[in-house]
């Protein structure tokens, strides 16, 4: 009897640890745990995901590194926008300080030889050390740091408003047919269809215009004719425009000579800002 009584007992503390490992599993991680064993999860390559903020990147974090898996190695669903509030990933790229057209959906290899062409002009940094006429002459204007940088190589010596209005036009000028000769050299590029050569030849036309203004507007200059000057500059903004309209109008997203366009304009817009100060 003492020895089925201590076979019970032995049955019963079994069932009891039994019933406990039955309940000892391990708790399923939520969908937004991340796993604190380094080798389970990716390693970022060629990404930073502390973007400064003077960076001026525009979306998500992750269009901008395509080569970093980032949701996976942060472990968290959803954009890294909404998951790095301090990092600032929605200001707005500007080339250089100025609002510019990023040409869209067309011939890219294309667009990005006629893109980086006018690289040095369009990325340059302010220089140092502006003359304080200079300085304050344009900083009436819609970009004073464009400004200051295009005048600079045009200077002849003198630094009165209007001097300064006729070193911006030349430099306008300078800027035109450098895109009249890039304009050129993409209608004939063997990526370019007949249908955008076409738009572009249209575009050709529209920078001969604002060149013809332009080099108008320096003779009102001289003539001291504000209304004439008021005129043709306002004219050669619309021919840049223009030329990006007959892309837009044609069905095709993008100009591939949109940031130049833009560049036209606002290098126009200058010209309008400085030639207030001469009434």
């Amino acid at each position: 009897m003492e020895v089925i009584n201590h076979i019970l007992l032995f049955i019963s503390l079994s069932s009891l640890l039994l019933s406990a490992n039955a309940v000892c599993v391990p708790r399923k991680h939520s969908d937004f745990a991340v796993s604190t064993n380094p080798s389970s999860a990716p390693a970022l390559h060629h990404a930073d995901v502390s973007v400064p903020s003077t960076w001026g990147v525009s979306g998500s974090v992750e269009a901008r590194l395509p080569h970093a898996d980032v949701s996976a190695a942060l472990g968290v669903s959803g954009s890294v926008e909404a998951k790095l509030p301090h990092a600032d990933v929605s200001a707005e790229v500007k080339l250089p300080h100025a609002d510019v057209s990023a040409a869209a959906g067309v011939s890219g290899s294309a667009e990005a030889e006629v893109s980086g062409s006018f690289s040095p002009i369009l990325h340059s940094q302010p220089t140092a050390n502006v003359n304080p006429a200079v300085h304050k002459v344009c900083g009436i204007t819609e970009d004073p740091i464009v400004c200051a940088t295009t005048i600079i190589p045009f200077l002849s010596g003198e630094f009165d408003p209007a001097s300064i209005l006729v070193s911006e036009i030349q430099a306008a000028i300078s800027f035109t047919n450098k895109t009249i000769a890039k304009a050129n050299e993409l209608a004939t590029h063997h990526s370019t269809s007949n249908f955008e050569s076409q738009c572009i030849e249209q575009c050709q036309e529209n920078y001969d215009s604002a060149l013809n203004n332009f080099q108008t507007a320096l003779v009102a200059i001289k003539a001291h004719d504000a209304g004439r000057l008021n005129s043709v500059l306002s004219a050669a903004i619309t021919d840049a425009d223009t030329c990006n309209d007959g892309f837009s109008d044609a069905g095709i997203p993008g100009s591939l000579l949109g940031e130049a366009n833009a560049y036209i304009h606002l290098l126009g817009a200058i010209c309008l800002d400085i030639s207030t100060l001469l009434h």
